[in-house]
Formats: structure tokens, C-alpha cells, sequence
């Protein structure tokens, strides 16, 4: 029942979407929502589906004659006696007016109702709804002062400001309502952008041109202004400061909170999100956020000045925890080149390593947008890259930067000898394979790593070393099963057991330049004797008295107070097993499959002559990659239907985990599926009789039900 006074209708949008999704609890409601949350739409639907009494108060209500002209008003239009003497007599006549009448009391900004005895009035009001004598609903941008109580004790039933939300198939509906044309990624970036908030989704509906940005449309239109009066203006210093803060970060937490923006009680500041009705965007983070509509405009608050500080802090404090992608993206649009040289510096190796190449671009178009930088650690990363994302001309010129810095040879000019010799192979092999080689020595013998290389040029890389170490390579070891040293197919035995250990210790490394003191725990891990460094140089002389009959004694070389081998004299016949086992770690199903011939049989316990503390875990992890490589070619014949190979390698996987329920229960199906029940029923008797002599277990249920239901399914 609308009557045609102000103070006793809402006016309602001309076109606007019906929210479906609230239902009303007989009794006490109250609606808590900023403003723009489209409050006295929501209120202006409600008497089309009930009988209702609509009241909009005023700032100039506020006082107990205020309030008691309107509550006698909606009496006299009624036609019911509008007179009373005190207070609260009005107050039960409008109750018993209401009750009697069964309509809804629907009371807008009731918030600006603050006087005390004003208020006095509206809480007897609403303690009858909250009694039962009828259903109401009271709202406003916030909880009204006099509803506290019937808030705080759950008399009164709050109903949300995210219900007010528009949902993404409102917003489309909304759209159409406007004539407006948008797909439907430009709706679910709407959607996102406004969190689904009144006030904004319409205007930029109804201003947004075609192919424009959201950002636009809302500068456009006097969003802007709203916002600042309305939302901004109204709120209280404590949250708008931090709403400004944490306006700055995508997914802000307690932890930044505290660190970075120096707010100890941020979870109690956010808590005004409800209180307000702010509307809530999706986040991952800790902390509530507004949605972008809203974010930009609180973060646009912030001095320049000021928002540099917060976030060169907040690059540390993401960098220290080694957040790296957090870091990045609080970088401006001209990009904080300090702290993104800190990221390449510190830890662009192992963004590289890990295959984070966006970021480490990222970080170099900041860094580069001033021109080169002067650190040659951040330039060899920034080569790195390049050379992966095929700007070679880029990656030239950051290696000779790089390199200008020093008089001398230096690690900058030989991973760029090295790069070349790759990738300039195919057009000179002699040539680039003699520099590819000098680069290899001089990383070797300054124990640096590879830089990051790409398939084709691990290739090559492989290819040329393959070569030299078949080229006049005298000595061949293998570590698998016995230890063996031969020279020109003659075994040696290494001066002494100490002597292969030690031998064998560095042909595990590679040969790269070992400490004295580490071979010194690597020999002795328990209890290093008094004559230890004597004892050693003795080991080292025994070894190299056996090698001068061959002339090679100078192959274990002492240089910077480190031993090192000459690896370009030894052909290491274990190079196949070694592939695998990189294959394995790279989860590369085709590099296991291009050495099928390695795993047809057992390789043998890694240095299996030599009982050493260091050599154990190397034991297990060869064994397991033994093992992974074994089932990843079963796996591979079984999903090409050769089951009797897959059978071959899983009895080669059970060879060393005869205990593996995966491992048996996949040789069972291969057993069924090659028609051969009765071998299936023999093997799984076998392990039953092993799992129980050795643990004094029986088959778990999980096997035992695969196993029996192999039998149900033949037959």
C-alpha cells in the first residue's frame, strides 16, 4: 500500500533485478548495507508480494518528535486515531495497528536515528516485532543504535550485505534490462570488478562503451564522487585507514598486516566489513578485501611517496619469505627496479631452476627499463633467459656486459663461449666442440653449474663430451655390482680399500674440486685419526705408484687446496645407468624408454665391494631409481598391449621390493590378463608365505579383494 508522501514510499529504480534470494523471518529483521547496495530497491519490491507500511526516515527525524510525527502520520493515513499523551502509548498503537492489519513495517535508514530517546522509540517498536506482534525490517548503512540489543542477544535476524549482491546472472539480467551488449567474459569481469555491488554494476552498465576497460567507464561516470561521499566519508578512521592500506595488495594477511603496514589489530578492523555492509571480493588472502570498484579508489587515497615505502617493504617482506610472484606484481607500471634486481640476485638461480621464467622476465623489464644494470650476477640471469626465450642477440649482450666488468676469464665469458659453442655447433664441430670443451673445464674447476640449457643443446652437450671421453681415455670404471678400475682392460686395485673409496668418491663427483677436510670425513665419518692428513697423502701415493707403470699418475690432481680428477682420461662405463636415473628425477618416460636395454636385468648394488657410510643413501636412491624405471616400463607396455615385456619388468621392480603390495598386485592382473590364473595363484601364495615369515602379516584386505575379484571376473 503505497501513499503518496515521501516519508511513506520508497521509490524504486526503473528497471532493476528482483533479489530472489532473501526471505524474510517473522518477527525482527534488519538489513546492515553501504550505501549503493540498492537497500530501497530490495524494499520497494517487498510490498508487490505482502501488505506492507513503508517508512523512510531522515536526518531531520531525529528527535522524539521527529520520529513520533511519523509514527502518527502512518496512523492518520490509515485511517486509525493518531493521538496519544505519551510515547509509548503511540508506540502500541502502531504496534496494534500492525498486528491487527497483518502488515510488514518496512523502516529505510533507520540508522539516522542516533538521539537517545529517539531511539527509545524505535527499540519499543522493534521489540514488538522482535515479540512476534508483526514482521519488520529495519535498515541502514549501519546496525541502528537501538537494535543492538536485539542483535547482540539473535532476537533479531541480520540479514547480510553480500545478499544484496548482485549475482553474475542478475548482472546479465541487469544488462539486458539496460539493452546493454556484453558476452559473457565481459559480464564475468564486471561481475568480479564491482563483486556484484549495486551501485556500481548499474552505472558502469549503463555507461560502459563498446571494447572499453570497466576502469574507464567507471572514471566516466560519477562513481568516483558516490564513493568518496558516500562510503568513504561515512566510515570511521580506524577502518578507513586500514581499508586504504590493505587496498594496496591483492591478498593481504594478518602477517603483512602486521609487518608491512604496521596494524596490530588488522582481523579486528576488518570485522567493520560487516558492521559498514561493505561488499566482500573474492580472495585468497587472510584478510577481506573490497571489490576493485571499490579497492582502486581507497588505494588512489595514498601519496605516491607513501605508496612506494609500503611497497618496497612489502618486496622485502614477500622476497624474505621467498614469495616471489607477490613481489612482482606490487611493482608500478614504471616497476621498483631495487627490489627487483634483489629477487634476480638472490634467488634467480633458483627461479631458473624451478622453470619460473615468467617472473624472471618480469623482473628484467623492470630492471631493463632504465637500461642495462651493473650487476653481473643480475645480467648472467637475465642471459639465461634470453637465451630461453630466443632473443640470442639480447643474451650476447648481457654476457658482454657482464664480462666487461672483469679484466680476465671469468664465469660470465665462458657461459658465453659456452652458449655459442652449442648453438653454433652444427657449423663448425671441431671449432665450437674445442670451446664447448674449455668452457666445460673451466666450470669444472671452479665447481659452477651448467647454465639452463635446452634439450637440443643438452644434446649436443652430451654428444661432444661422449666423444672426448672416448677419445685416448685409458682408464674405464664402473661402479655398479664390484668396484672396478681397469687400465687398458688391466684391473688395478687402487692402492688400497681406502684407496677405491677415495677414487670412487670422486668419480661420483664428477670429478669437481673436493676439499681436503671433506675427504678426510668421507674416509674416516666416525672418528678421524690424530695422523689423518698423513694417512691420506699415503692413500693418494699408493694410488698414484699403481698408476705410473701406466703413466697416469698425475690423474688425481691437487690445485687450490682441493683434489680434483682429470675426468677427460676416464671413459665412464656406468653413463647409461646414469641417464636413467636423470630420466627418472625428470619423470622423462622416454629417456627411461631409450636405454629399455639397461634395465633388462639388475645393474647391480652400487659399489657393492665398497662398505662406506657416504656410499649408503647413494645405494638406496640407485636402487629406487632402479625400481621406477623398471615400473615405468611396465606401465609403458602395458598401455601398448605387450604384457608379457610388462610382466619382465615388474618381476625386475620385485627383484628388489619383493614386498610391494603395488608392485604385486600389478604382476597379478599382468598374470590374468596373459591367461595364467594359476601362476597369478602361485605368486600370490609366495608373497603371502614371505609377508608372513618376515613380518608375520597377512595380504592386506585392499589385495586380497583385487586378487579374488580377478577370479570372480574369469570366470
Amino acid at each position: 500500500m503505497y501513499i503518496n508522501d515521501q516519508k511513506y514510499t520508497f521509490a524504486a529504480p526503473e528497471r532493476s533485478v528482483r533479489r530472489d534470494n532473501i526471505t524474510l523471518k517473522n518477527g525482527l529483521n534488519v538489513l546492515v548495507a553501504c550505501a549503493g547496495s540498492g537497500k530501497t530497491a530490495f524494499l520497494s519490491q517487498l510490498p508487490a508480494e505482502m501488505k506492507c507500511v513503508c517508512v523512510s526516515f531522515g536526518s531531520e527525524d531525529n528527535s522524539v518528535s521527529g520520529v513520533g510525527y511519523v509514527l502518527s502520520g502512518l496512523l492518520s493515513m490509515a485511517g486509525k486515531d493518531a493521538s496519544y499523551d505519551r510515547i509509548s502509548g503511540l508506540v502500541q498503537k502502531v504496534a496494534a495497528h500492525l498486528s491487527e492489519d497483518k502488515l510488514v513495517f518496512l523502516a529505510d535508514n533507520a540508522d539516522l536515528i542516533t538521539d537517545r530517546e529517539a531511539a527509545r522509540i524505535i527499540e519499543l517498536l522493534a521489540g514488538s516485532s522482535a515479540h512476534g506482534e508483526f514482521t519488520s525490517v529495519f535498515a541502514g548503512r549501519r546496525p541502528p543504535t537501538a537494535l543492538l540489543p536485539f542483535l547482540m542477544d539473535k532476537s533479531a535476524e541480520l540479514i547480510p550485505a553480500d545478499k544484496l549482491a548482485f549475482t553474475r546472472e542478475q548482472t546479465v539480467r541487469l544488462a539486458e534490462l539496460y539493452e546493454t551488449q556484453m558476452n559473457d567474459i565481459r559480464v564475468s569481469g564486471l561481475h568480479a570488478y564491482t563483486g556484484g555491488w549495486c551501485m556500481g554494476t548499474v552505472q558502469i552498465i549503463r555507461n560502459i562503451r563498446p571494447g572499453e576497460e570497466l576502469s574507464r567507464a567507471c572514471a566516466r561516470s560519477f562513481l568516483p564522487e558516490y564513493i568518496k561521499e558516500n562510503i568513504i566519508g561515512g566510515l570511521d578512521e580506524d577502518l578507513a585507514g586500514y581499508l586504504t592500506l590493505t587496498s594496496l595488495f591483492d591478498a593481504p594477511d594478518e602477517e603483512l598486516a602486521r609487518k608491512v603496514l604496521m596494524l596490530r589489530d588488522a582481523g579486528e578492523r576488518a570485522c567493520g566489513f560487516m558492521k559498514y555492509g561493505l561488499p566482500y571480493a573474492d580472495s585468497s588472502g587472510e584478510l577481506p578485501l573490497l571489490p576493485p570498484v571499490l579497492k582502486n579508489m581507497f588505494a588512489g587515497l595514498i601519496s605516491a611517496e607513501r605508496r612506494r615505502e609500503l611497497t618496497e617493504r612489502a618486496a622485502d617482506h614477500y622476497i624474505g619469505e621467498k614469495r616471489f610472484a607477490e613481489a612482482v606484481k606490487l611493482f608500478e607500471a614504471n616497476g621498483n627496479v631495487k627490489a627487483a634486481e634483489r629477487i634476480l640476485g638472490t634467488y634467480g638461480e633458483k627461479l631458473l631452476h624451478n622453470g619460473e621464467f615468467e617472473l624472471v622476465g618480469y623482473c628484467g623489464n623492470i630492471i631493463c627499463s632504465g637500461g642495462l644494470p651493473k650487476d653481473p650476477q643480475v645480467l648472467g640471469i637475465l642471459a639465461q633467459y634470453y637465451y630461453y626465450s630466443g632473443d640470442l642477440e639480447k643474451m650476447e649482450s648481457a654476457y658482454n656486459s657482464a664480462d666487461s666488468m672483469f679484466g680476465r676469464e671469468n664465469r660470465y665469458s665462458v657461459y658465453r663461449k659456452l652458449y655459442n659453442g652449442l648453438i653454433r655447433y652444427e657449423k663448425n664441430t671441431k671449432l665450437y666442440s674445442a670451446n664447448v670443451l674449455s668452457a666445460l673445464g673451466y666450470l669444472k674447476e671452479n665447481s659452477l653449474q651448467l647454465p639452463f640449457l635446452y634439450q637440443k643443446e643438452l644434446d649436443v652437450l652430451n654428444a661432444i663430451t661422449d666423444e672426448s671421453r672416448g677419445a685416448g681415455a685409458r682408464m674405464s670404471v664402473s661402479r655398479f655390482g664390484v668396484f672396478t678400475v681397469r687400465v687398458d682392460d688391466t684391473e688395478i686395485q687402487c692402492g688400497s680399500k681406502k684407496g677405491a673409496e677415495l677414487f670412487a668418491y670422486m668419480i661420483e663427483n664428477s670429478g669437481k674440486p673436493i676439499p681436503r677436510d671433506e675427504m678426510l670425513d668421507m674416509l674416516w665419518p666416525s672418528n678421524i685419526p690424530n695422523n689423518a692428513v698423513a694417512m691420506l697423502h699415503n692413500i693418494i701415493y699408493g694410488f698414484r705408484k699403481e698408476l705410473s707403470a701406466f703413466e697416469l699418475e698425475n690423474i688425481i690432481m691437487y690445485k687450490n687446496k682441493c683434489y680434483l680428477l682429470d675426468m677427460s682420461k676416464i671413459r665412464d662405463e656406468d653413463r647409461p645407468i646414469l641417464e636413467v636415473c636423470a630420466a627418472v628425477a625428470a619423470k622423462d618416460r622416454n629417456g627411461v624408454l631409450r636405454h629399455e636395454s639397461v634395465l633388462s636385468s639388475y645393474w647391480g648394488k652400487f659399489l657393492g665391494s665398497i662398505d662406506s657410510r657416504w656410499a649408503d643413501e647413494k645405494k638406496e636412491y640407485y636402487d629406487r631409481c632402479f625400481i621406477e624405471a623398471s615400473l615405468e616400463l611396465a606401465e609403458h607396455f602395458r598401455e601398448s598391449g605387450n604384457r608379457e615385456k610388462e610382466l619382465g619388468f615388474l618381476k625386475n621392480a620385485l627383484s628388489l621390493d619383493p614386498y610391494s603390495e603395488r608392485i604385486m598386485h600389478d604382476m597379478l592382473l599382468c598374470y590374468f590378463a596373459l591367461g595364467k590364473p594359476d601362476k597369478a595363484k602361485k605368486t600370490y601364495e609366495e608373497y603371502s608365505e614371505l609377508i608372513d615369515e618376515e613380518f608375520g602379516i597377512r595380504p592386506s584386505k585392499w589385495l586380497k579383494n583385487e586378487f579374488l575379484s580377478c577370479f570372480s571376473s574369469d570366470t
